[in-house]
């Protein structure tokens, strides 16, 4: 990776259990300004983790209603460029579990789109929105996050898993698009994803018991994944891992996949 004086950050859903992880880990690494965002109603939490980092480097806090709106995505992004000057990573880890599980002919239409939206919308929103700059620049990472509900079937969990596997999908044509002809072929940018397993993260608390139990039945370690793990993997991607490496979805499930 790039590394020095100015080289920017961006964490979205960086107040949650694996944001939090993966922003521990990038304020450690040299010269990069760390920006945190997630939601206005998790503003002091996320303020106090802010500080708590920026001993270790450079590290701003923001707050963003909905990732699912595309005007704002594109206000919040031109600020952290006209603050900071340039945003070299994104990782988009900015996502929502469904209200309940349930067969999908019995979950409600609009509880199924909210996650969509959020999910799916936000990760279109915050591409859409940064790409342009690191191509201006010639060089970025991006980083989404996936979910192993994304490349199968998860009964009960329709729009999740639908969200996720879209998710996928936009990773996959972002990295077949850069470059996108021959004039183009020094842009030194990637796309790839990482497809979590079940993780111990708050997130978990709404998914039933049972349904965990039996994953990590299949799961070699018999355990759930932890943050830190996943933030692992999320740092390789964006600071060691190949220009080669573009458009891959990694799983980080324990195994579970392979199962």
């Amino acid at each position: 990776m790039k590394t020095g004086p100015g080289y920017v950050a961006v964490i979205t859903g960086a107040n949650g259990g694996i944001g939090r992880e993966t922003a521990r880990l990038f304020a450690e690494v040299p010269g990069i300004d760390l920006v945190l965002v997630d939601r206005p109603e998790k503003g002091h939490e996320l303020l106090e983790f802010t500080r708590s980092l920026s001993r270790l480097g450079a590290t701003h806090g923001y707050s963003l209603n909905n990732v699912a709106d595309a005007a704002e995505v594109l206000k919040k992004v031109e600020y952290i460029i006209d603050i900071h000057g340039r945003i070299d990573i994104l990782v988009n880890l900015a996502g929502i579990p469904p209200q309940k599980f349930g067969p999908f002919v019995k979950t409600p239409l609009d509880q199924m789109w909210e996650v969509i939206r959020v999910n799916l919308g936000g990760t279109l929103n915050w591409c859409y929105a940064v790409l342009p700059h690191m191509r201006a620049q010639g060089y970025g990472r991006v980083i989404n996050t996936s979910s192993i509900a994304g490349h199968r079937g998860d009964a009960g969990n329709l729009a999740y898993a639908a969200s996720k596997a879209g998710v996928e999908s936009i990773t996959k044509t972002l990295a077949l698009e850069i470059p996108y002809n021959k004039d183009e072929l020094s842009l030194d940018i990637t796309v790839n994803a990482i497809a979590p397993g079940a993780t111990n993260t708050p997130m978990i608390k709404a998914i039933p018991p049972a349904f965990f139990e039996k994953v990590k039945a299949r799961v070699p370690f018999k355990r759930y994944g932890r943050p830190e793990e996943i933030a692992a993997a999320i740092k390789w991607l964006a600071c060691d891992a190949p220009q080669y490496l573009n458009g891959a979805i990694i799983p980080v499930d324990g195994g579970w996949s392979a199962s």
